[in-house]
């Protein structure tokens, strides 16, 4: 059988709280159920794609809110894009995936010594690598392929994806193509941008002692999502150390292996 994944990422303008990889997957039928129901859902929204910037910002697409008095036009905004969180929550065979690194737990696991030979300075290349590893376990024996935006480091990331398929050697029997494809075309695209999106806000919120959106919380509980620890951390090193006949420092000592 043959899953589609759609991914999307995330961070917060200073690249100060956590970077998120997620998006959905399901097989090639139900994906074809979940475009004709979205298409018809933006439709009667007045608009031809979502896209989280211009939702924030009411530009392009999302332009026509700023005719509206505040806060009317920021509400109504918000109204459209619950409407198609609702729509995804209630569409069968799509399943939300994702992983959420917090930036300052990550960058403390790096100053341990030998710590960068296991966390790339890159933090999305670590969560981009982990939703891999996550998803292509869970869905083995079947195959899984992942697309992601087209954007500017869809080539840096392909390029992560392939060194992936070569290290893991249990895994990329799993493992499909990685593709890139037009987010303003492909709905699955979309409704990845808004789930990373919706965990990135959650962070912030939380962080700024803010109330979080109660469809959010929801929305993010119905995924299989994955917040990185100093514990999950240490545990990686750890199982590197042993793997590589290098003896542990003391600080991983009393670490447990999930």
């Amino acid at each position: 059988m043959l899953y589609q994944c759609f991914l999307d990422d995330s961070k917060d303008k200073h690249q100060e709280f956590a970077y998120v990889c997620a998006g959905f997957y399901a097989r090639k039928e139900d994906w074809e159920a979940f475009y004709t129901a979205w298409n018809n859902q933006l439709k009667a929204e007045g608009i031809t794609y979502f896209k989280t910037s211009e939702f924030k910002w009411l530009t392009k697409e999302f332009q026509r809110f700023r005719i509206l008095p505040e806060p009317y036009g920021r509400q109504a905004a918000t109204l459209v894009r619950e409407r198609l969180i609702d729509l995804a929550m209630h569409s069968k065979g799509i399943r939300g995936i994702g992983v959420s690194i917090p930036v300052s737990v990550y960058n403390e696991l790096r100053e341990l010594p030998l710590a960068s030979e296991f966390f790339t300075e890159n933090i999305y290349k670590f969560a981009f690598e982990s939703l891999l590893f996550k998803l292509s376990s869970m869905l083995a024996p079947h195959t899984v392929a992942f697309v992601h935006d087209e954007g500017d480091d869809f080539n840096e990331l392909h390029d992560v994806y392939m060194a992936f398929k070569t290290a893991n050697h249990e895994t990329v029997k799993w493992l499909g193509p990685f593709l890139p494809l037009d987010d303003k075309i492909h709905a699955p695209l979309q409704i990845a941008d808004i789930l990373a999106n919706s965990v990135m806000g959650k962070h912030s919120d939380m962080l700024k002692g803010r109330e979080v959106n109660p469809l959010e919380v929801e929305f993010i509980q119905q995924s299989e999502f994955f917040t990185f620890t100093k514990e999950f951390g240490l545990a990686v090193m750890k199982v590197n150390y042993q793997e590589r006949g290098i003896p542990l420092p003391d600080y991983l000592e009393s670490i447990v292996v999930p």
